[in-house]
């Protein structure tokens, strides 16, 4: 590329020249800026998508893992196709309860049968057995 320097302006320049090599100094700047948002930008999108490829292959496997075992309460341990299923659900969890979770996630979380608080629904479970007996 052309690059080119500008000597900084001296009181023997006439005002035009030195306006021209501030102005100059000024424009480069500018682009400069712009480049490092515009890259910055770039990173973002290439980030959230692969965050969202990301998201999508956990579901799936979370879709894979509910017509195995007929629900969707994963031990945090479970590895499902060499993921860890276990752990991103137990995230999906904490994001949801701290209102981080996107709504969108959420909904199709909750529509795939995704319990949000396991405790009590495992105390419930295991109460309805004890009644039962």
């Amino acid at each position: 590329p052309n690059i080119h320097f500008y000597p900084p302006p001296t009181k023997t320049m006439s005002k035009e020249v030195t306006e021209e090599i501030n102005e100059t100094q000024q424009n480069k700047a500018q682009l400069t800026t712009k480049n490092v948002a515009q890259q910055n930008k770039d990173q973002l999108i290439t980030k959230n998508v692969a965050t969202q490829n990301a998201w999508d292959t956990m579901f799936s496997l979370l879709k894979v893992y509910k017509e195995r075992e007929v629900h969707c309460i994963v031990p945090i341990g479970h590895t499902e196709d060499g993921k860890n299923l276990g752990t991103w659900l137990y995230k999906q969890r904490a994001q949801q309860r701290k209102g981080d979770l996107d709504a969108s996630r959420e909904k199709q979380l909750q529509d795939m049968g995704v319990v949000w608080k396991i405790l009590p629904k495992q105390w419930e479970d295991n109460y309805r057995l004890l009644v039962k007996f």
